[in-house]
């Protein structure tokens, strides 16, 4: 286990490092800032090309967790996320107003989100499983493929209901995959940790580098990252898990609807995001990050317990 901890703390300060290296010559004054987010890319990228093969020589995995193989294609599919927002960042400032429509991007998402899916079901098997709290390894079926679906577009979409803020989702998400890096940890799934810590190592480089430069994460980040956490939650055989870590969009979510039907879908005047609300009390930007990252943080924490002691 120690070495396990050393190797995902390495790949956590490689992918920050090369998060910083790769987005230093960006400025916010300049047409390519929009573009700030495909710093994480290839910080991500590389750290996972260099850590994988580590993680395969450190420790037996266990039996509901994913091949090598698998951690591979969870890889390739949030570097196909990453590329469709930068595909939209590209078409939105073409146009000058939008980049995809919404029935574009989610075909586009399903596209990348069907390819990855099928990975996975041969790297099953053909027989996926999912760990549940108290319920142990069930087999999905063919509810596999909903599941499937859903645990991925999730995360890879929460970002984009802060496009504003630039403290928020790193830091909600980070400490989400922070969750699932412990999760990994404890039932030896390296792989899935590895994964997990690329994701922290470029939250925190999105907070230090790209925020201190005033640069966007942008949709290439958010994607990005959302993916990363899918992937490393499904490779540690515990994509339920996502279901804590992303409570607090979840609310954020149920909130918006709530929101929407209760004003018929009339402008009520009142933000519809619980964040939005927050921000217009008088609460800072950094301060709404830290209440979201706390909760989450405990939820996580509440999640990866269940997960591994029942």
């Amino acid at each position: 286990m120690i070495q396990g901890v050393l190797w995902m703390s390495a790949s956590a300060l490689l992918s920050l490092a090369l998060t910083g290296l790769f987005s230093r010559r960006m400025r916010p004054d300049t047409a390519a800032a929009a573009f700030s987010g495909i710093a994480l890319l290839p910080a991500a990228g590389m750290t996972c090309a260099l850590a994988l093969p580590v993680s395969a020589a450190l420790q037996a995995p266990p039996r509901d967790s994913l091949p090598q193989s698998a951690l591979w294609i969870g890889l390739l599919a949030a570097l196909a996320f990453g590329a469709i927002g930068y595909a939209d960042t590209m078409l939105r400032q073409r146009r000058g107003t939008y980049g995809f429509a919404f029935r574009e991007m989610l075909a586009l998402q399903t596209g990348v989100c069907a390819a990855y899916l099928l990975g996975l079901f041969f790297a099953y098997g053909k027989s996926p499983t999912a760990y549940f709290p108290f319920a142990g390894t069930v087999r999905l079926g063919v509810f596999f493929w909903l599941f499937g679906w859903i645990a991925v577009i999730g995360p890879v979409n929460a970002g984009r209901l802060t496009r504003t803020q630039s403290e928020l989702y790193p830091a909600v998400c980070g400490v989400g995959a922070l969750s699932i890096l412990v999760l990994s940890l404890l039932r030896g799934a390296y792989g899935a940790g590895m994964l997990a810590a690329a994701c922290i190592g470029c939250c925190l480089g999105s907070l230090v580098f790209l925020r201190r430069r005033e640069l966007p994460l942008g949709e290439t980040g958010r994607m990005l990252l959302g993916a990363l956490t899918a992937s490393a939650a499904f490779a540690a055989g515990a994509p339920v898990l996502l279901l804590f870590t992303h409570a607090v969009w979840i609310a954020e979510l149920i909130t918006f609807f709530v929101c929407a039907r209760r004003s018929g879908g009339r402008e009520s005047g009142r933000p519809p995001y619980l964040y939005l609300r927050l921000l217009e009390n008088g609460k800072s930007e950094r301060q709404v990050a830290g209440l979201y990252a706390g909760l989450t943080l405990i939820c996580g924490a509440a999640g990866a317990a269940l997960l591994y002691l029942f």
